[in-house]
């Protein structure tokens, strides 16, 4: 009972770290420079060990996770991204992103379903790459470049990340059945990428 709880908390702050990220792109003037500051986001969750779905799930294929757990992992997510991204509307910053994260939101709901999913595939497969490299080498500076360099790229390149696209969601209010469908294909989209690479992986 004690581990699951730990699990759930720790996804809560994977979720939180991710809309912070999030929170500095879109205020970001400069959107290369908030692609970079976005992957804070994602150092920190590497660094602290936080459960994040999309750094977790490539792993069903090594057997180092479990779906039960996983489920677990993307609820907690969505409990981060959630409060993160109401409690954002609380406050003076909302004033600053509102047009940005609208407009963003707007965009993802009205894609064509296949290109959602395929975008959220190479989203998927960046996500691995930048957490197993960060798991995998002994030094410092390429952990940090591990991790940045991925990250940037995906979002530089509007690739769909769910849990990020959770937070923008709250952020903006929209949250409805389409919605909520578009972060489960999404969510599909980066399962899908990250085992393609975990795969690839195997066979090195």
């Amino acid at each position: 009972m004690v581990k699951q709880a730990k699990i759930f908390v720790q996804a809560i702050a994977a979720g939180l770290m991710i809309s912070i990220g999030g929170t500095v792109y879109m205020i970001c003037p400069n959107k290369l420079l908030g692609a970079f500051m976005f992957a804070l986001g994602l150092f920190m969750v590497c660094v602290w060990k936080f459960n994040l779905f999309t750094g977790k799930i490539g792993y069903v294929v090594e057997d180092k996770t479990t779906w039960a757990s996983l489920a677990q992992i993307w609820i907690g997510n969505l409990c981060g991204a959630l409060l993160a991204g109401y409690g954002i509307r609380a406050t003076r910053m909302l004033d600053k992103m509102t047009e940005a994260v609208t407009a963003s939101v707007e965009a993802k709901l009205g894609d064509a379903w296949y290109s959602t999913f395929v975008l959220a595939i190479f989203c998927g497969m960046l996500m691995f790459l930048a957490v197993d490299t960060f798991k995998t080498v002994e030094s410092g500076f390429m952990k940090t470049i591990a991790v940045i360099l991925p990250i940037a790229v995906f979002i530089v390149a509007g690739f769909n990340h769910c849990i990020a696209d959770m937070y923008y969601i709250s952020a903006a209010n929209m949250w409805s059945l389409k919605a909520v469908g578009y972060v489960l294909l999404v969510t599909a989209g980066n399962a899908v990428g990250s085992v393609i690479i975990a795969l690839f992986k195997k066979f090195r």
